[in-house]
């Protein structure tokens, strides 16, 4: 079950170490979200799923149910192996900031405190 999300953060570390240009804010967030997931299947632990996000996602409901990690395509399509496609517009929003939700900055908040995840501009993430 791990062997997708393994497969997608090597995807992510290959593109990113090779290309030389400024770290890409959106696969970050999808790095972070295949970690969460990955967290969930080595420890069972749902406290590692952040549900705002990764429900509209789908991520967490095929976690639980079927022990699959999956992605709403509306949001984020894989439309080939060099290509990944963000739907910004349906993006979960927190309804009190009205600015994304971010599993990355949730992170970064929970394990360093939330001035060290506001280095960069939350906005910026997506």
């Amino acid at each position: 079950m791990t062997y997708p999300l393994n497969v997608l953060l090597e995807k992510i570390w290959e593109d990113g170490r090779f290309t030389g240009s400024r770290t890409n804010v959106k696969m970050v967030e999808l790095c972070s979200i295949a970690e969460r997931a990955l967290s969930f299947l080595h420890t069972g632990n749902t406290a590692v799923l952040l549900t705002r996000l990764m429900n509209p996602l789908w991520t967490s409901q095929g976690l639980l149910v079927d022990g699959w990690p999956c992605f709403n395509e509306n949001l984020v399509h894989f439309s080939n192996v060099t290509a990944t496609e963000w739907r910004v517009r349906q993006w979960p929003f927190d309804n009190a900031t009205r600015q994304p939700i971010s599993a990355a900055y949730a992170g970064q908040g929970f394990h360093f405190g939330t001035e060290h995840a506001k280095v960069r501009t939350h906005e910026s993430c997506l």
